[in-house]
């Protein structure tokens, strides 16, 4: 506040009009140089998610594990702190802001948000990690997640509305779930949002769906994680995988070579 007020004393004639909104369209796209450094903090993002598979045995301690993922991020050179959603068990609903105390157990899953920071850009992943064996369900979603993912690919082009996509999203949900059994009523959603020095624009999340982030395009070279979000439909099981990907003219372009899938650590 303080310089502010200094310059409404020094100017006191002055209209002083806020451009939050213009800058942060202009953070949107980003340059080739920076488009390297989230490349490299997306290989962090990789580094610390192959440490999790090392590391998430049964009989050991979810904060111990999730510790790897941090000490590997931070030995290729990620500052901190850096954003971090962590949960495991059997059936959770929703990622944490830490991980617990408890026990991995055999047939947990873990699922997670992990971000790393490099000069301050901060790429962001998603990857579900099953401890010695993956509940049914957790396949089979993964397997219509995948194909909601492929099929969402192929419109990340420049032109092209969140609105659309989150539409697009709801027709291939319908189309890819089976007509029977546990993921006849499965739903898909949409969530992405701008990486760079933080969250840049469009935000497109579970909660945040405006209809002036909606009715956004998007542009070449802007730099999103991207996750659609699958689940039973009573909200169980969810599972997320997501890469940060840049926006391309003939397509995005990952920035991660992680193996798209459900991961299950050995025995």
């Amino acid at each position: 506040y303080r310089p502010y007020q200094l310059m409404l004393d020094a100017f006191p004639n002055a209209e002083f009009v806020d451009a939050t909104s213009l800058l942060a369209e202009v953070r949107e796209v980003k340059s080739e140089e920076e488009i390297e450094a989230l490349r490299i903090s997306n290989s962090m993002v990789d580094a610390a998610y192959r440490a999790v598979f090392e590391a998430a045995r049964v009989g050991q301690k979810d904060y111990a594990v999730w510790a790897e993922s941090i000490c590997a991020m931070v030995r290729m050179g990620s500052e901190l702190p850096v954003h971090s959603n962590w949960v495991s068990g059997a059936n959770p609903r929703r990622t944490l802001t830490r991980p617990s105390h408890r026990i991995l157990e055999h047939g947990d899953i873990i699922l997670n948000e992990i971000e790393s920071s490099w000069m301050g850009y901060r790429a962001q992943g998603d990857q579900p990690i099953a401890v010695a064996a993956a509940h049914p369900n957790y396949i089979e979603l993964m397997k219509f997640q995948k194909a909601v993912y492929s099929q969402l690919s192929e419109r990340l082009l420049p032109g092209v509305t969140v609105g659309e996509l989150a539409e697009l999203t709801d027709k291939i949900s319908e189309s890819e779930r089976p007509s029977a059994g546990v993921l006849a009523d499965a739903r898909a959603t949409l969530t992405m949002h701008g990486r760079g020095q933080g969250d840049d624009g469009p935000i497109i999340t579970g909660a945040g769906r405006s209809p002036a982030q909606l009715s956004r395009q998007l542009k070449e070279s802007m730099v999103f994680i991207f996750k659609p979000s699958v689940s039973l439909a009573d909200g169980s099981y969810p599972l997320v995988w997501g890469d940060s990907i840049v926006i391309r003219n003939n397509g995005p372009e990952r920035l991660g070579d992680r193996e798209h899938d459900l991961w299950v650590t050995p025995n």
